[in-house]
């Protein structure tokens, strides 16, 4: 039910901006485009929590390109990373591969970074790495913001649970 009208919204916020469309429009257009393209993406994850929780065959699994996801990831997230003047370094094994469900990686990587990017002061650095060695394999965030309080650590699992209480 959502999926459609935002979808529809999106393609003529697409038409518009590639039209004659005068330039003091344009950003503002490509701004809506870009949080329409943000609402699509939460619905789909929220459409995958959903079928996560369903009891019922586990979603299929399959060799992903990590290396090849986190590029993409950067790639869209780019837009807030350039707006925020943050140094964003990836580091990453492109021989490194990982069983799994594409979509569960993508939305869980997909939401670290997005946490450091929004949690990282204008300017700050923040980098992804993707490693592996002989006994474990390892994908982390790091960034200089501002961290989480211990006291918050052994919550940070639970849906919808905020650090920032002004925000849950």
């Amino acid at each position: 039910e959502l999926r459609t009208p935002l979808t529809i919204l999106g393609g003529y916020l697409e038409q518009l901006v590639g039209g004659e469309t005068p330039s003091q429009w344009r950003r503002p257009l490509e701004v809506m485009g870009a949080h329409t393209e943000r609402m699509l993406q939460i619905v789909e994850d929220m459409l995958l929590l959903s079928g996560l929780e369903q009891v019922g065959t586990p979603p299929r699994q399959e060799v992903v390109d990590v290396a090849g996801l986190l590029g993409e990831l950067v790639e869209s997230h780019s837009i807030l990373i350039n707006k925020r003047e943050q140094r964003f370094n990836l580091e990453v094994d492109p021989q490194l591969y990982l069983r799994g469900t594409p979509d569960i990686l993508k939305c869980a990587f997909s939401n670290l970074m997005v946490n450091a990017i929004k949690y990282t002061q204008k300017g700050g650095e923040i980098t992804v790495r993707w490693e592996g060695g002989a006994d474990e394999t390892r994908f982390m965030v790091q960034d200089n913001g501002p961290g989480i309080p211990m006291e918050d650590l052994q919550r940070l699992t639970e849906r919808f649970y905020r650090v920032d209480k002004g925000r849950s």
